[in-house]
């Protein structure tokens, strides 16, 4: 009986995706990048929560190929986490994604990493008119150049389903 044995990559086609990972990963830090916070969120001036961007390793089309970061908004060490939720919710995937162009709710989550699994989790899903309970039905579309992400506030302008504009905005406090 024979068994046929998948190709294996060679050193350098590693060497080269591994190459397209970095130049990728560079050119993300150049593209995405917190926009400013509200007044009472830069005081006081902290130059080490000022250069943290949540949004690192929060893209990327495969759940192994994204950084499996969570970009929340909460306080340092915190129990619960606040995340604008772009995907249904499980292991191994991230609630958040900077490549969906549709945000379904906020989520409140004990889950720091995409590994952990989620238990007790709750979603705020802001809208007007008619209730939309189905995940697939409640996304609203927004634009990256609309959201003011940091590690301590988050603020993102959503197109209503029901036309309009709704302006949602979470904070960190300890």
């Amino acid at each position: 009986m024979s068994r046929s044995v998948p190709n294996k990559p060679s050193a350098l086609t590693m060497r080269s995706r591994g190459g397209v990972c970095v130049i990728a990963l560079l050119c993300s830090l150049l593209f995405v990048t917190p926009r400013s916070r509200p007044v009472p969120f830069r005081e006081p001036h902290s130059n080490a929560v000022d250069r943290v961007n949540p949004l690192i390793g929060s893209g990327g089309d495969l759940p192994n190929g994204s950084g499996g970061m969570i970009p929340s908004t909460a306080p340092p060490f915190a129990m619960m986490c606040w995340v604008a939720q772009t995907r249904v919710n499980y292991v191994s995937v991230m609630l958040y994604n900077y490549t969906d162009t549709t945000i379904h709710g906020f989520q409140g989550t004990h889950q720091p990493v995409i590994w952990m699994g989620e238990s007790g989790q709750v979603v705020v899903s802001p809208g007007a008119g008619e209730v939309r309970p189905r995940f697939e039905d409640r996304g609203m579309v927004f634009s990256h150049e609309r959201e003011v992400v940091s590690a301590s506030y988050y603020s993102v302008e959503l197109e209503a389903t029901e036309g309009g504009q709704i302006v949602a905005e979470q904070s960190a406090s300890a």
